[in-house]
């Protein structure tokens, strides 16, 4: 046989990997997993359960300072578990101020921060720091109506309230108001 110069060569087959890079592999599949669970976890979170009566939850104290003559009341609403009509009435029997509390158990923390989203609507909102994760506030003079809506883990809070026109809370100073949304809506977020 005759060589002609001419050179072969077949490069060998790739080795399979073997089974102990096949067990790393395994391993770092597996804490990737559960790293990506625990961050999952924490962006979807749950801090609250849900209350048998979220109304009995609500502290209307700090609303009370600016109905000084007038007795808050609050019941749960007819037609959802999750809205509570609250009224301020005078020893005579007369209303000086009116609203609702929501309160809106979400699944996970993406679920409440869209939810939260939702009541924007028109209102001109302007942010307030300090409680829950996040939370808005506005006032609309014209109508005498305060809200203040926070969003805390898994749980969404809106308190509304409107004056009657000529009464105490119409009076008020929108940050008394405020201020004192803010502090009802701490408190109750405390209670739950």
């Amino acid at each position: 046989m005759i060589n002609s110069g001419e050179a072969g060569w077949d490069p060998p087959l790739p080795r399979k990997p073997g089974a102990l890079l096949a067990v790393i592999a395994l391993v770092l599949m597996i804490a990737a997993t559960g790293f990506g669970v625990y961050e999952l976890n924490d962006a979807l979170g749950k801090k609250y359960e849900p209350k048998a009566d979220g109304c009995m939850a609500t502290d209307l104290g700090a609303l009370s300072t600016l109905t000084t003559d007038a007795k808050p009341d609050i019941v749960r609403d007819e037609t959802s578990a999750s809205v509570c009509r609250i009224q301020f009435v005078r020893a005579d029997g007369t209303p000086t101020a009116f609203g609702l509390v929501t309160l809106d158990y979400t699944g996970s923390r993406l679920a409440s921060r869209l939810q939260l989203a939702s009541h924007e609507g028109d209102e001109q909102w302007t942010t307030v720091a300090g409680l829950g994760e996040e939370a808005w506030q506005s006032f609309t003079p014209d109508e005498c109506s305060f809200q203040v809506a926070v969003r805390d883990v898994n749980t969404v809070l809106r308190v509304e309230l409107s004056g009657i026109p000529g009464e105490q809370l119409c009076s008020a100073s929108n940050a008394d108001a405020q201020k004192a949304l803010t502090a009802t809506a701490k408190a109750t977020l405390a209670r739950l």
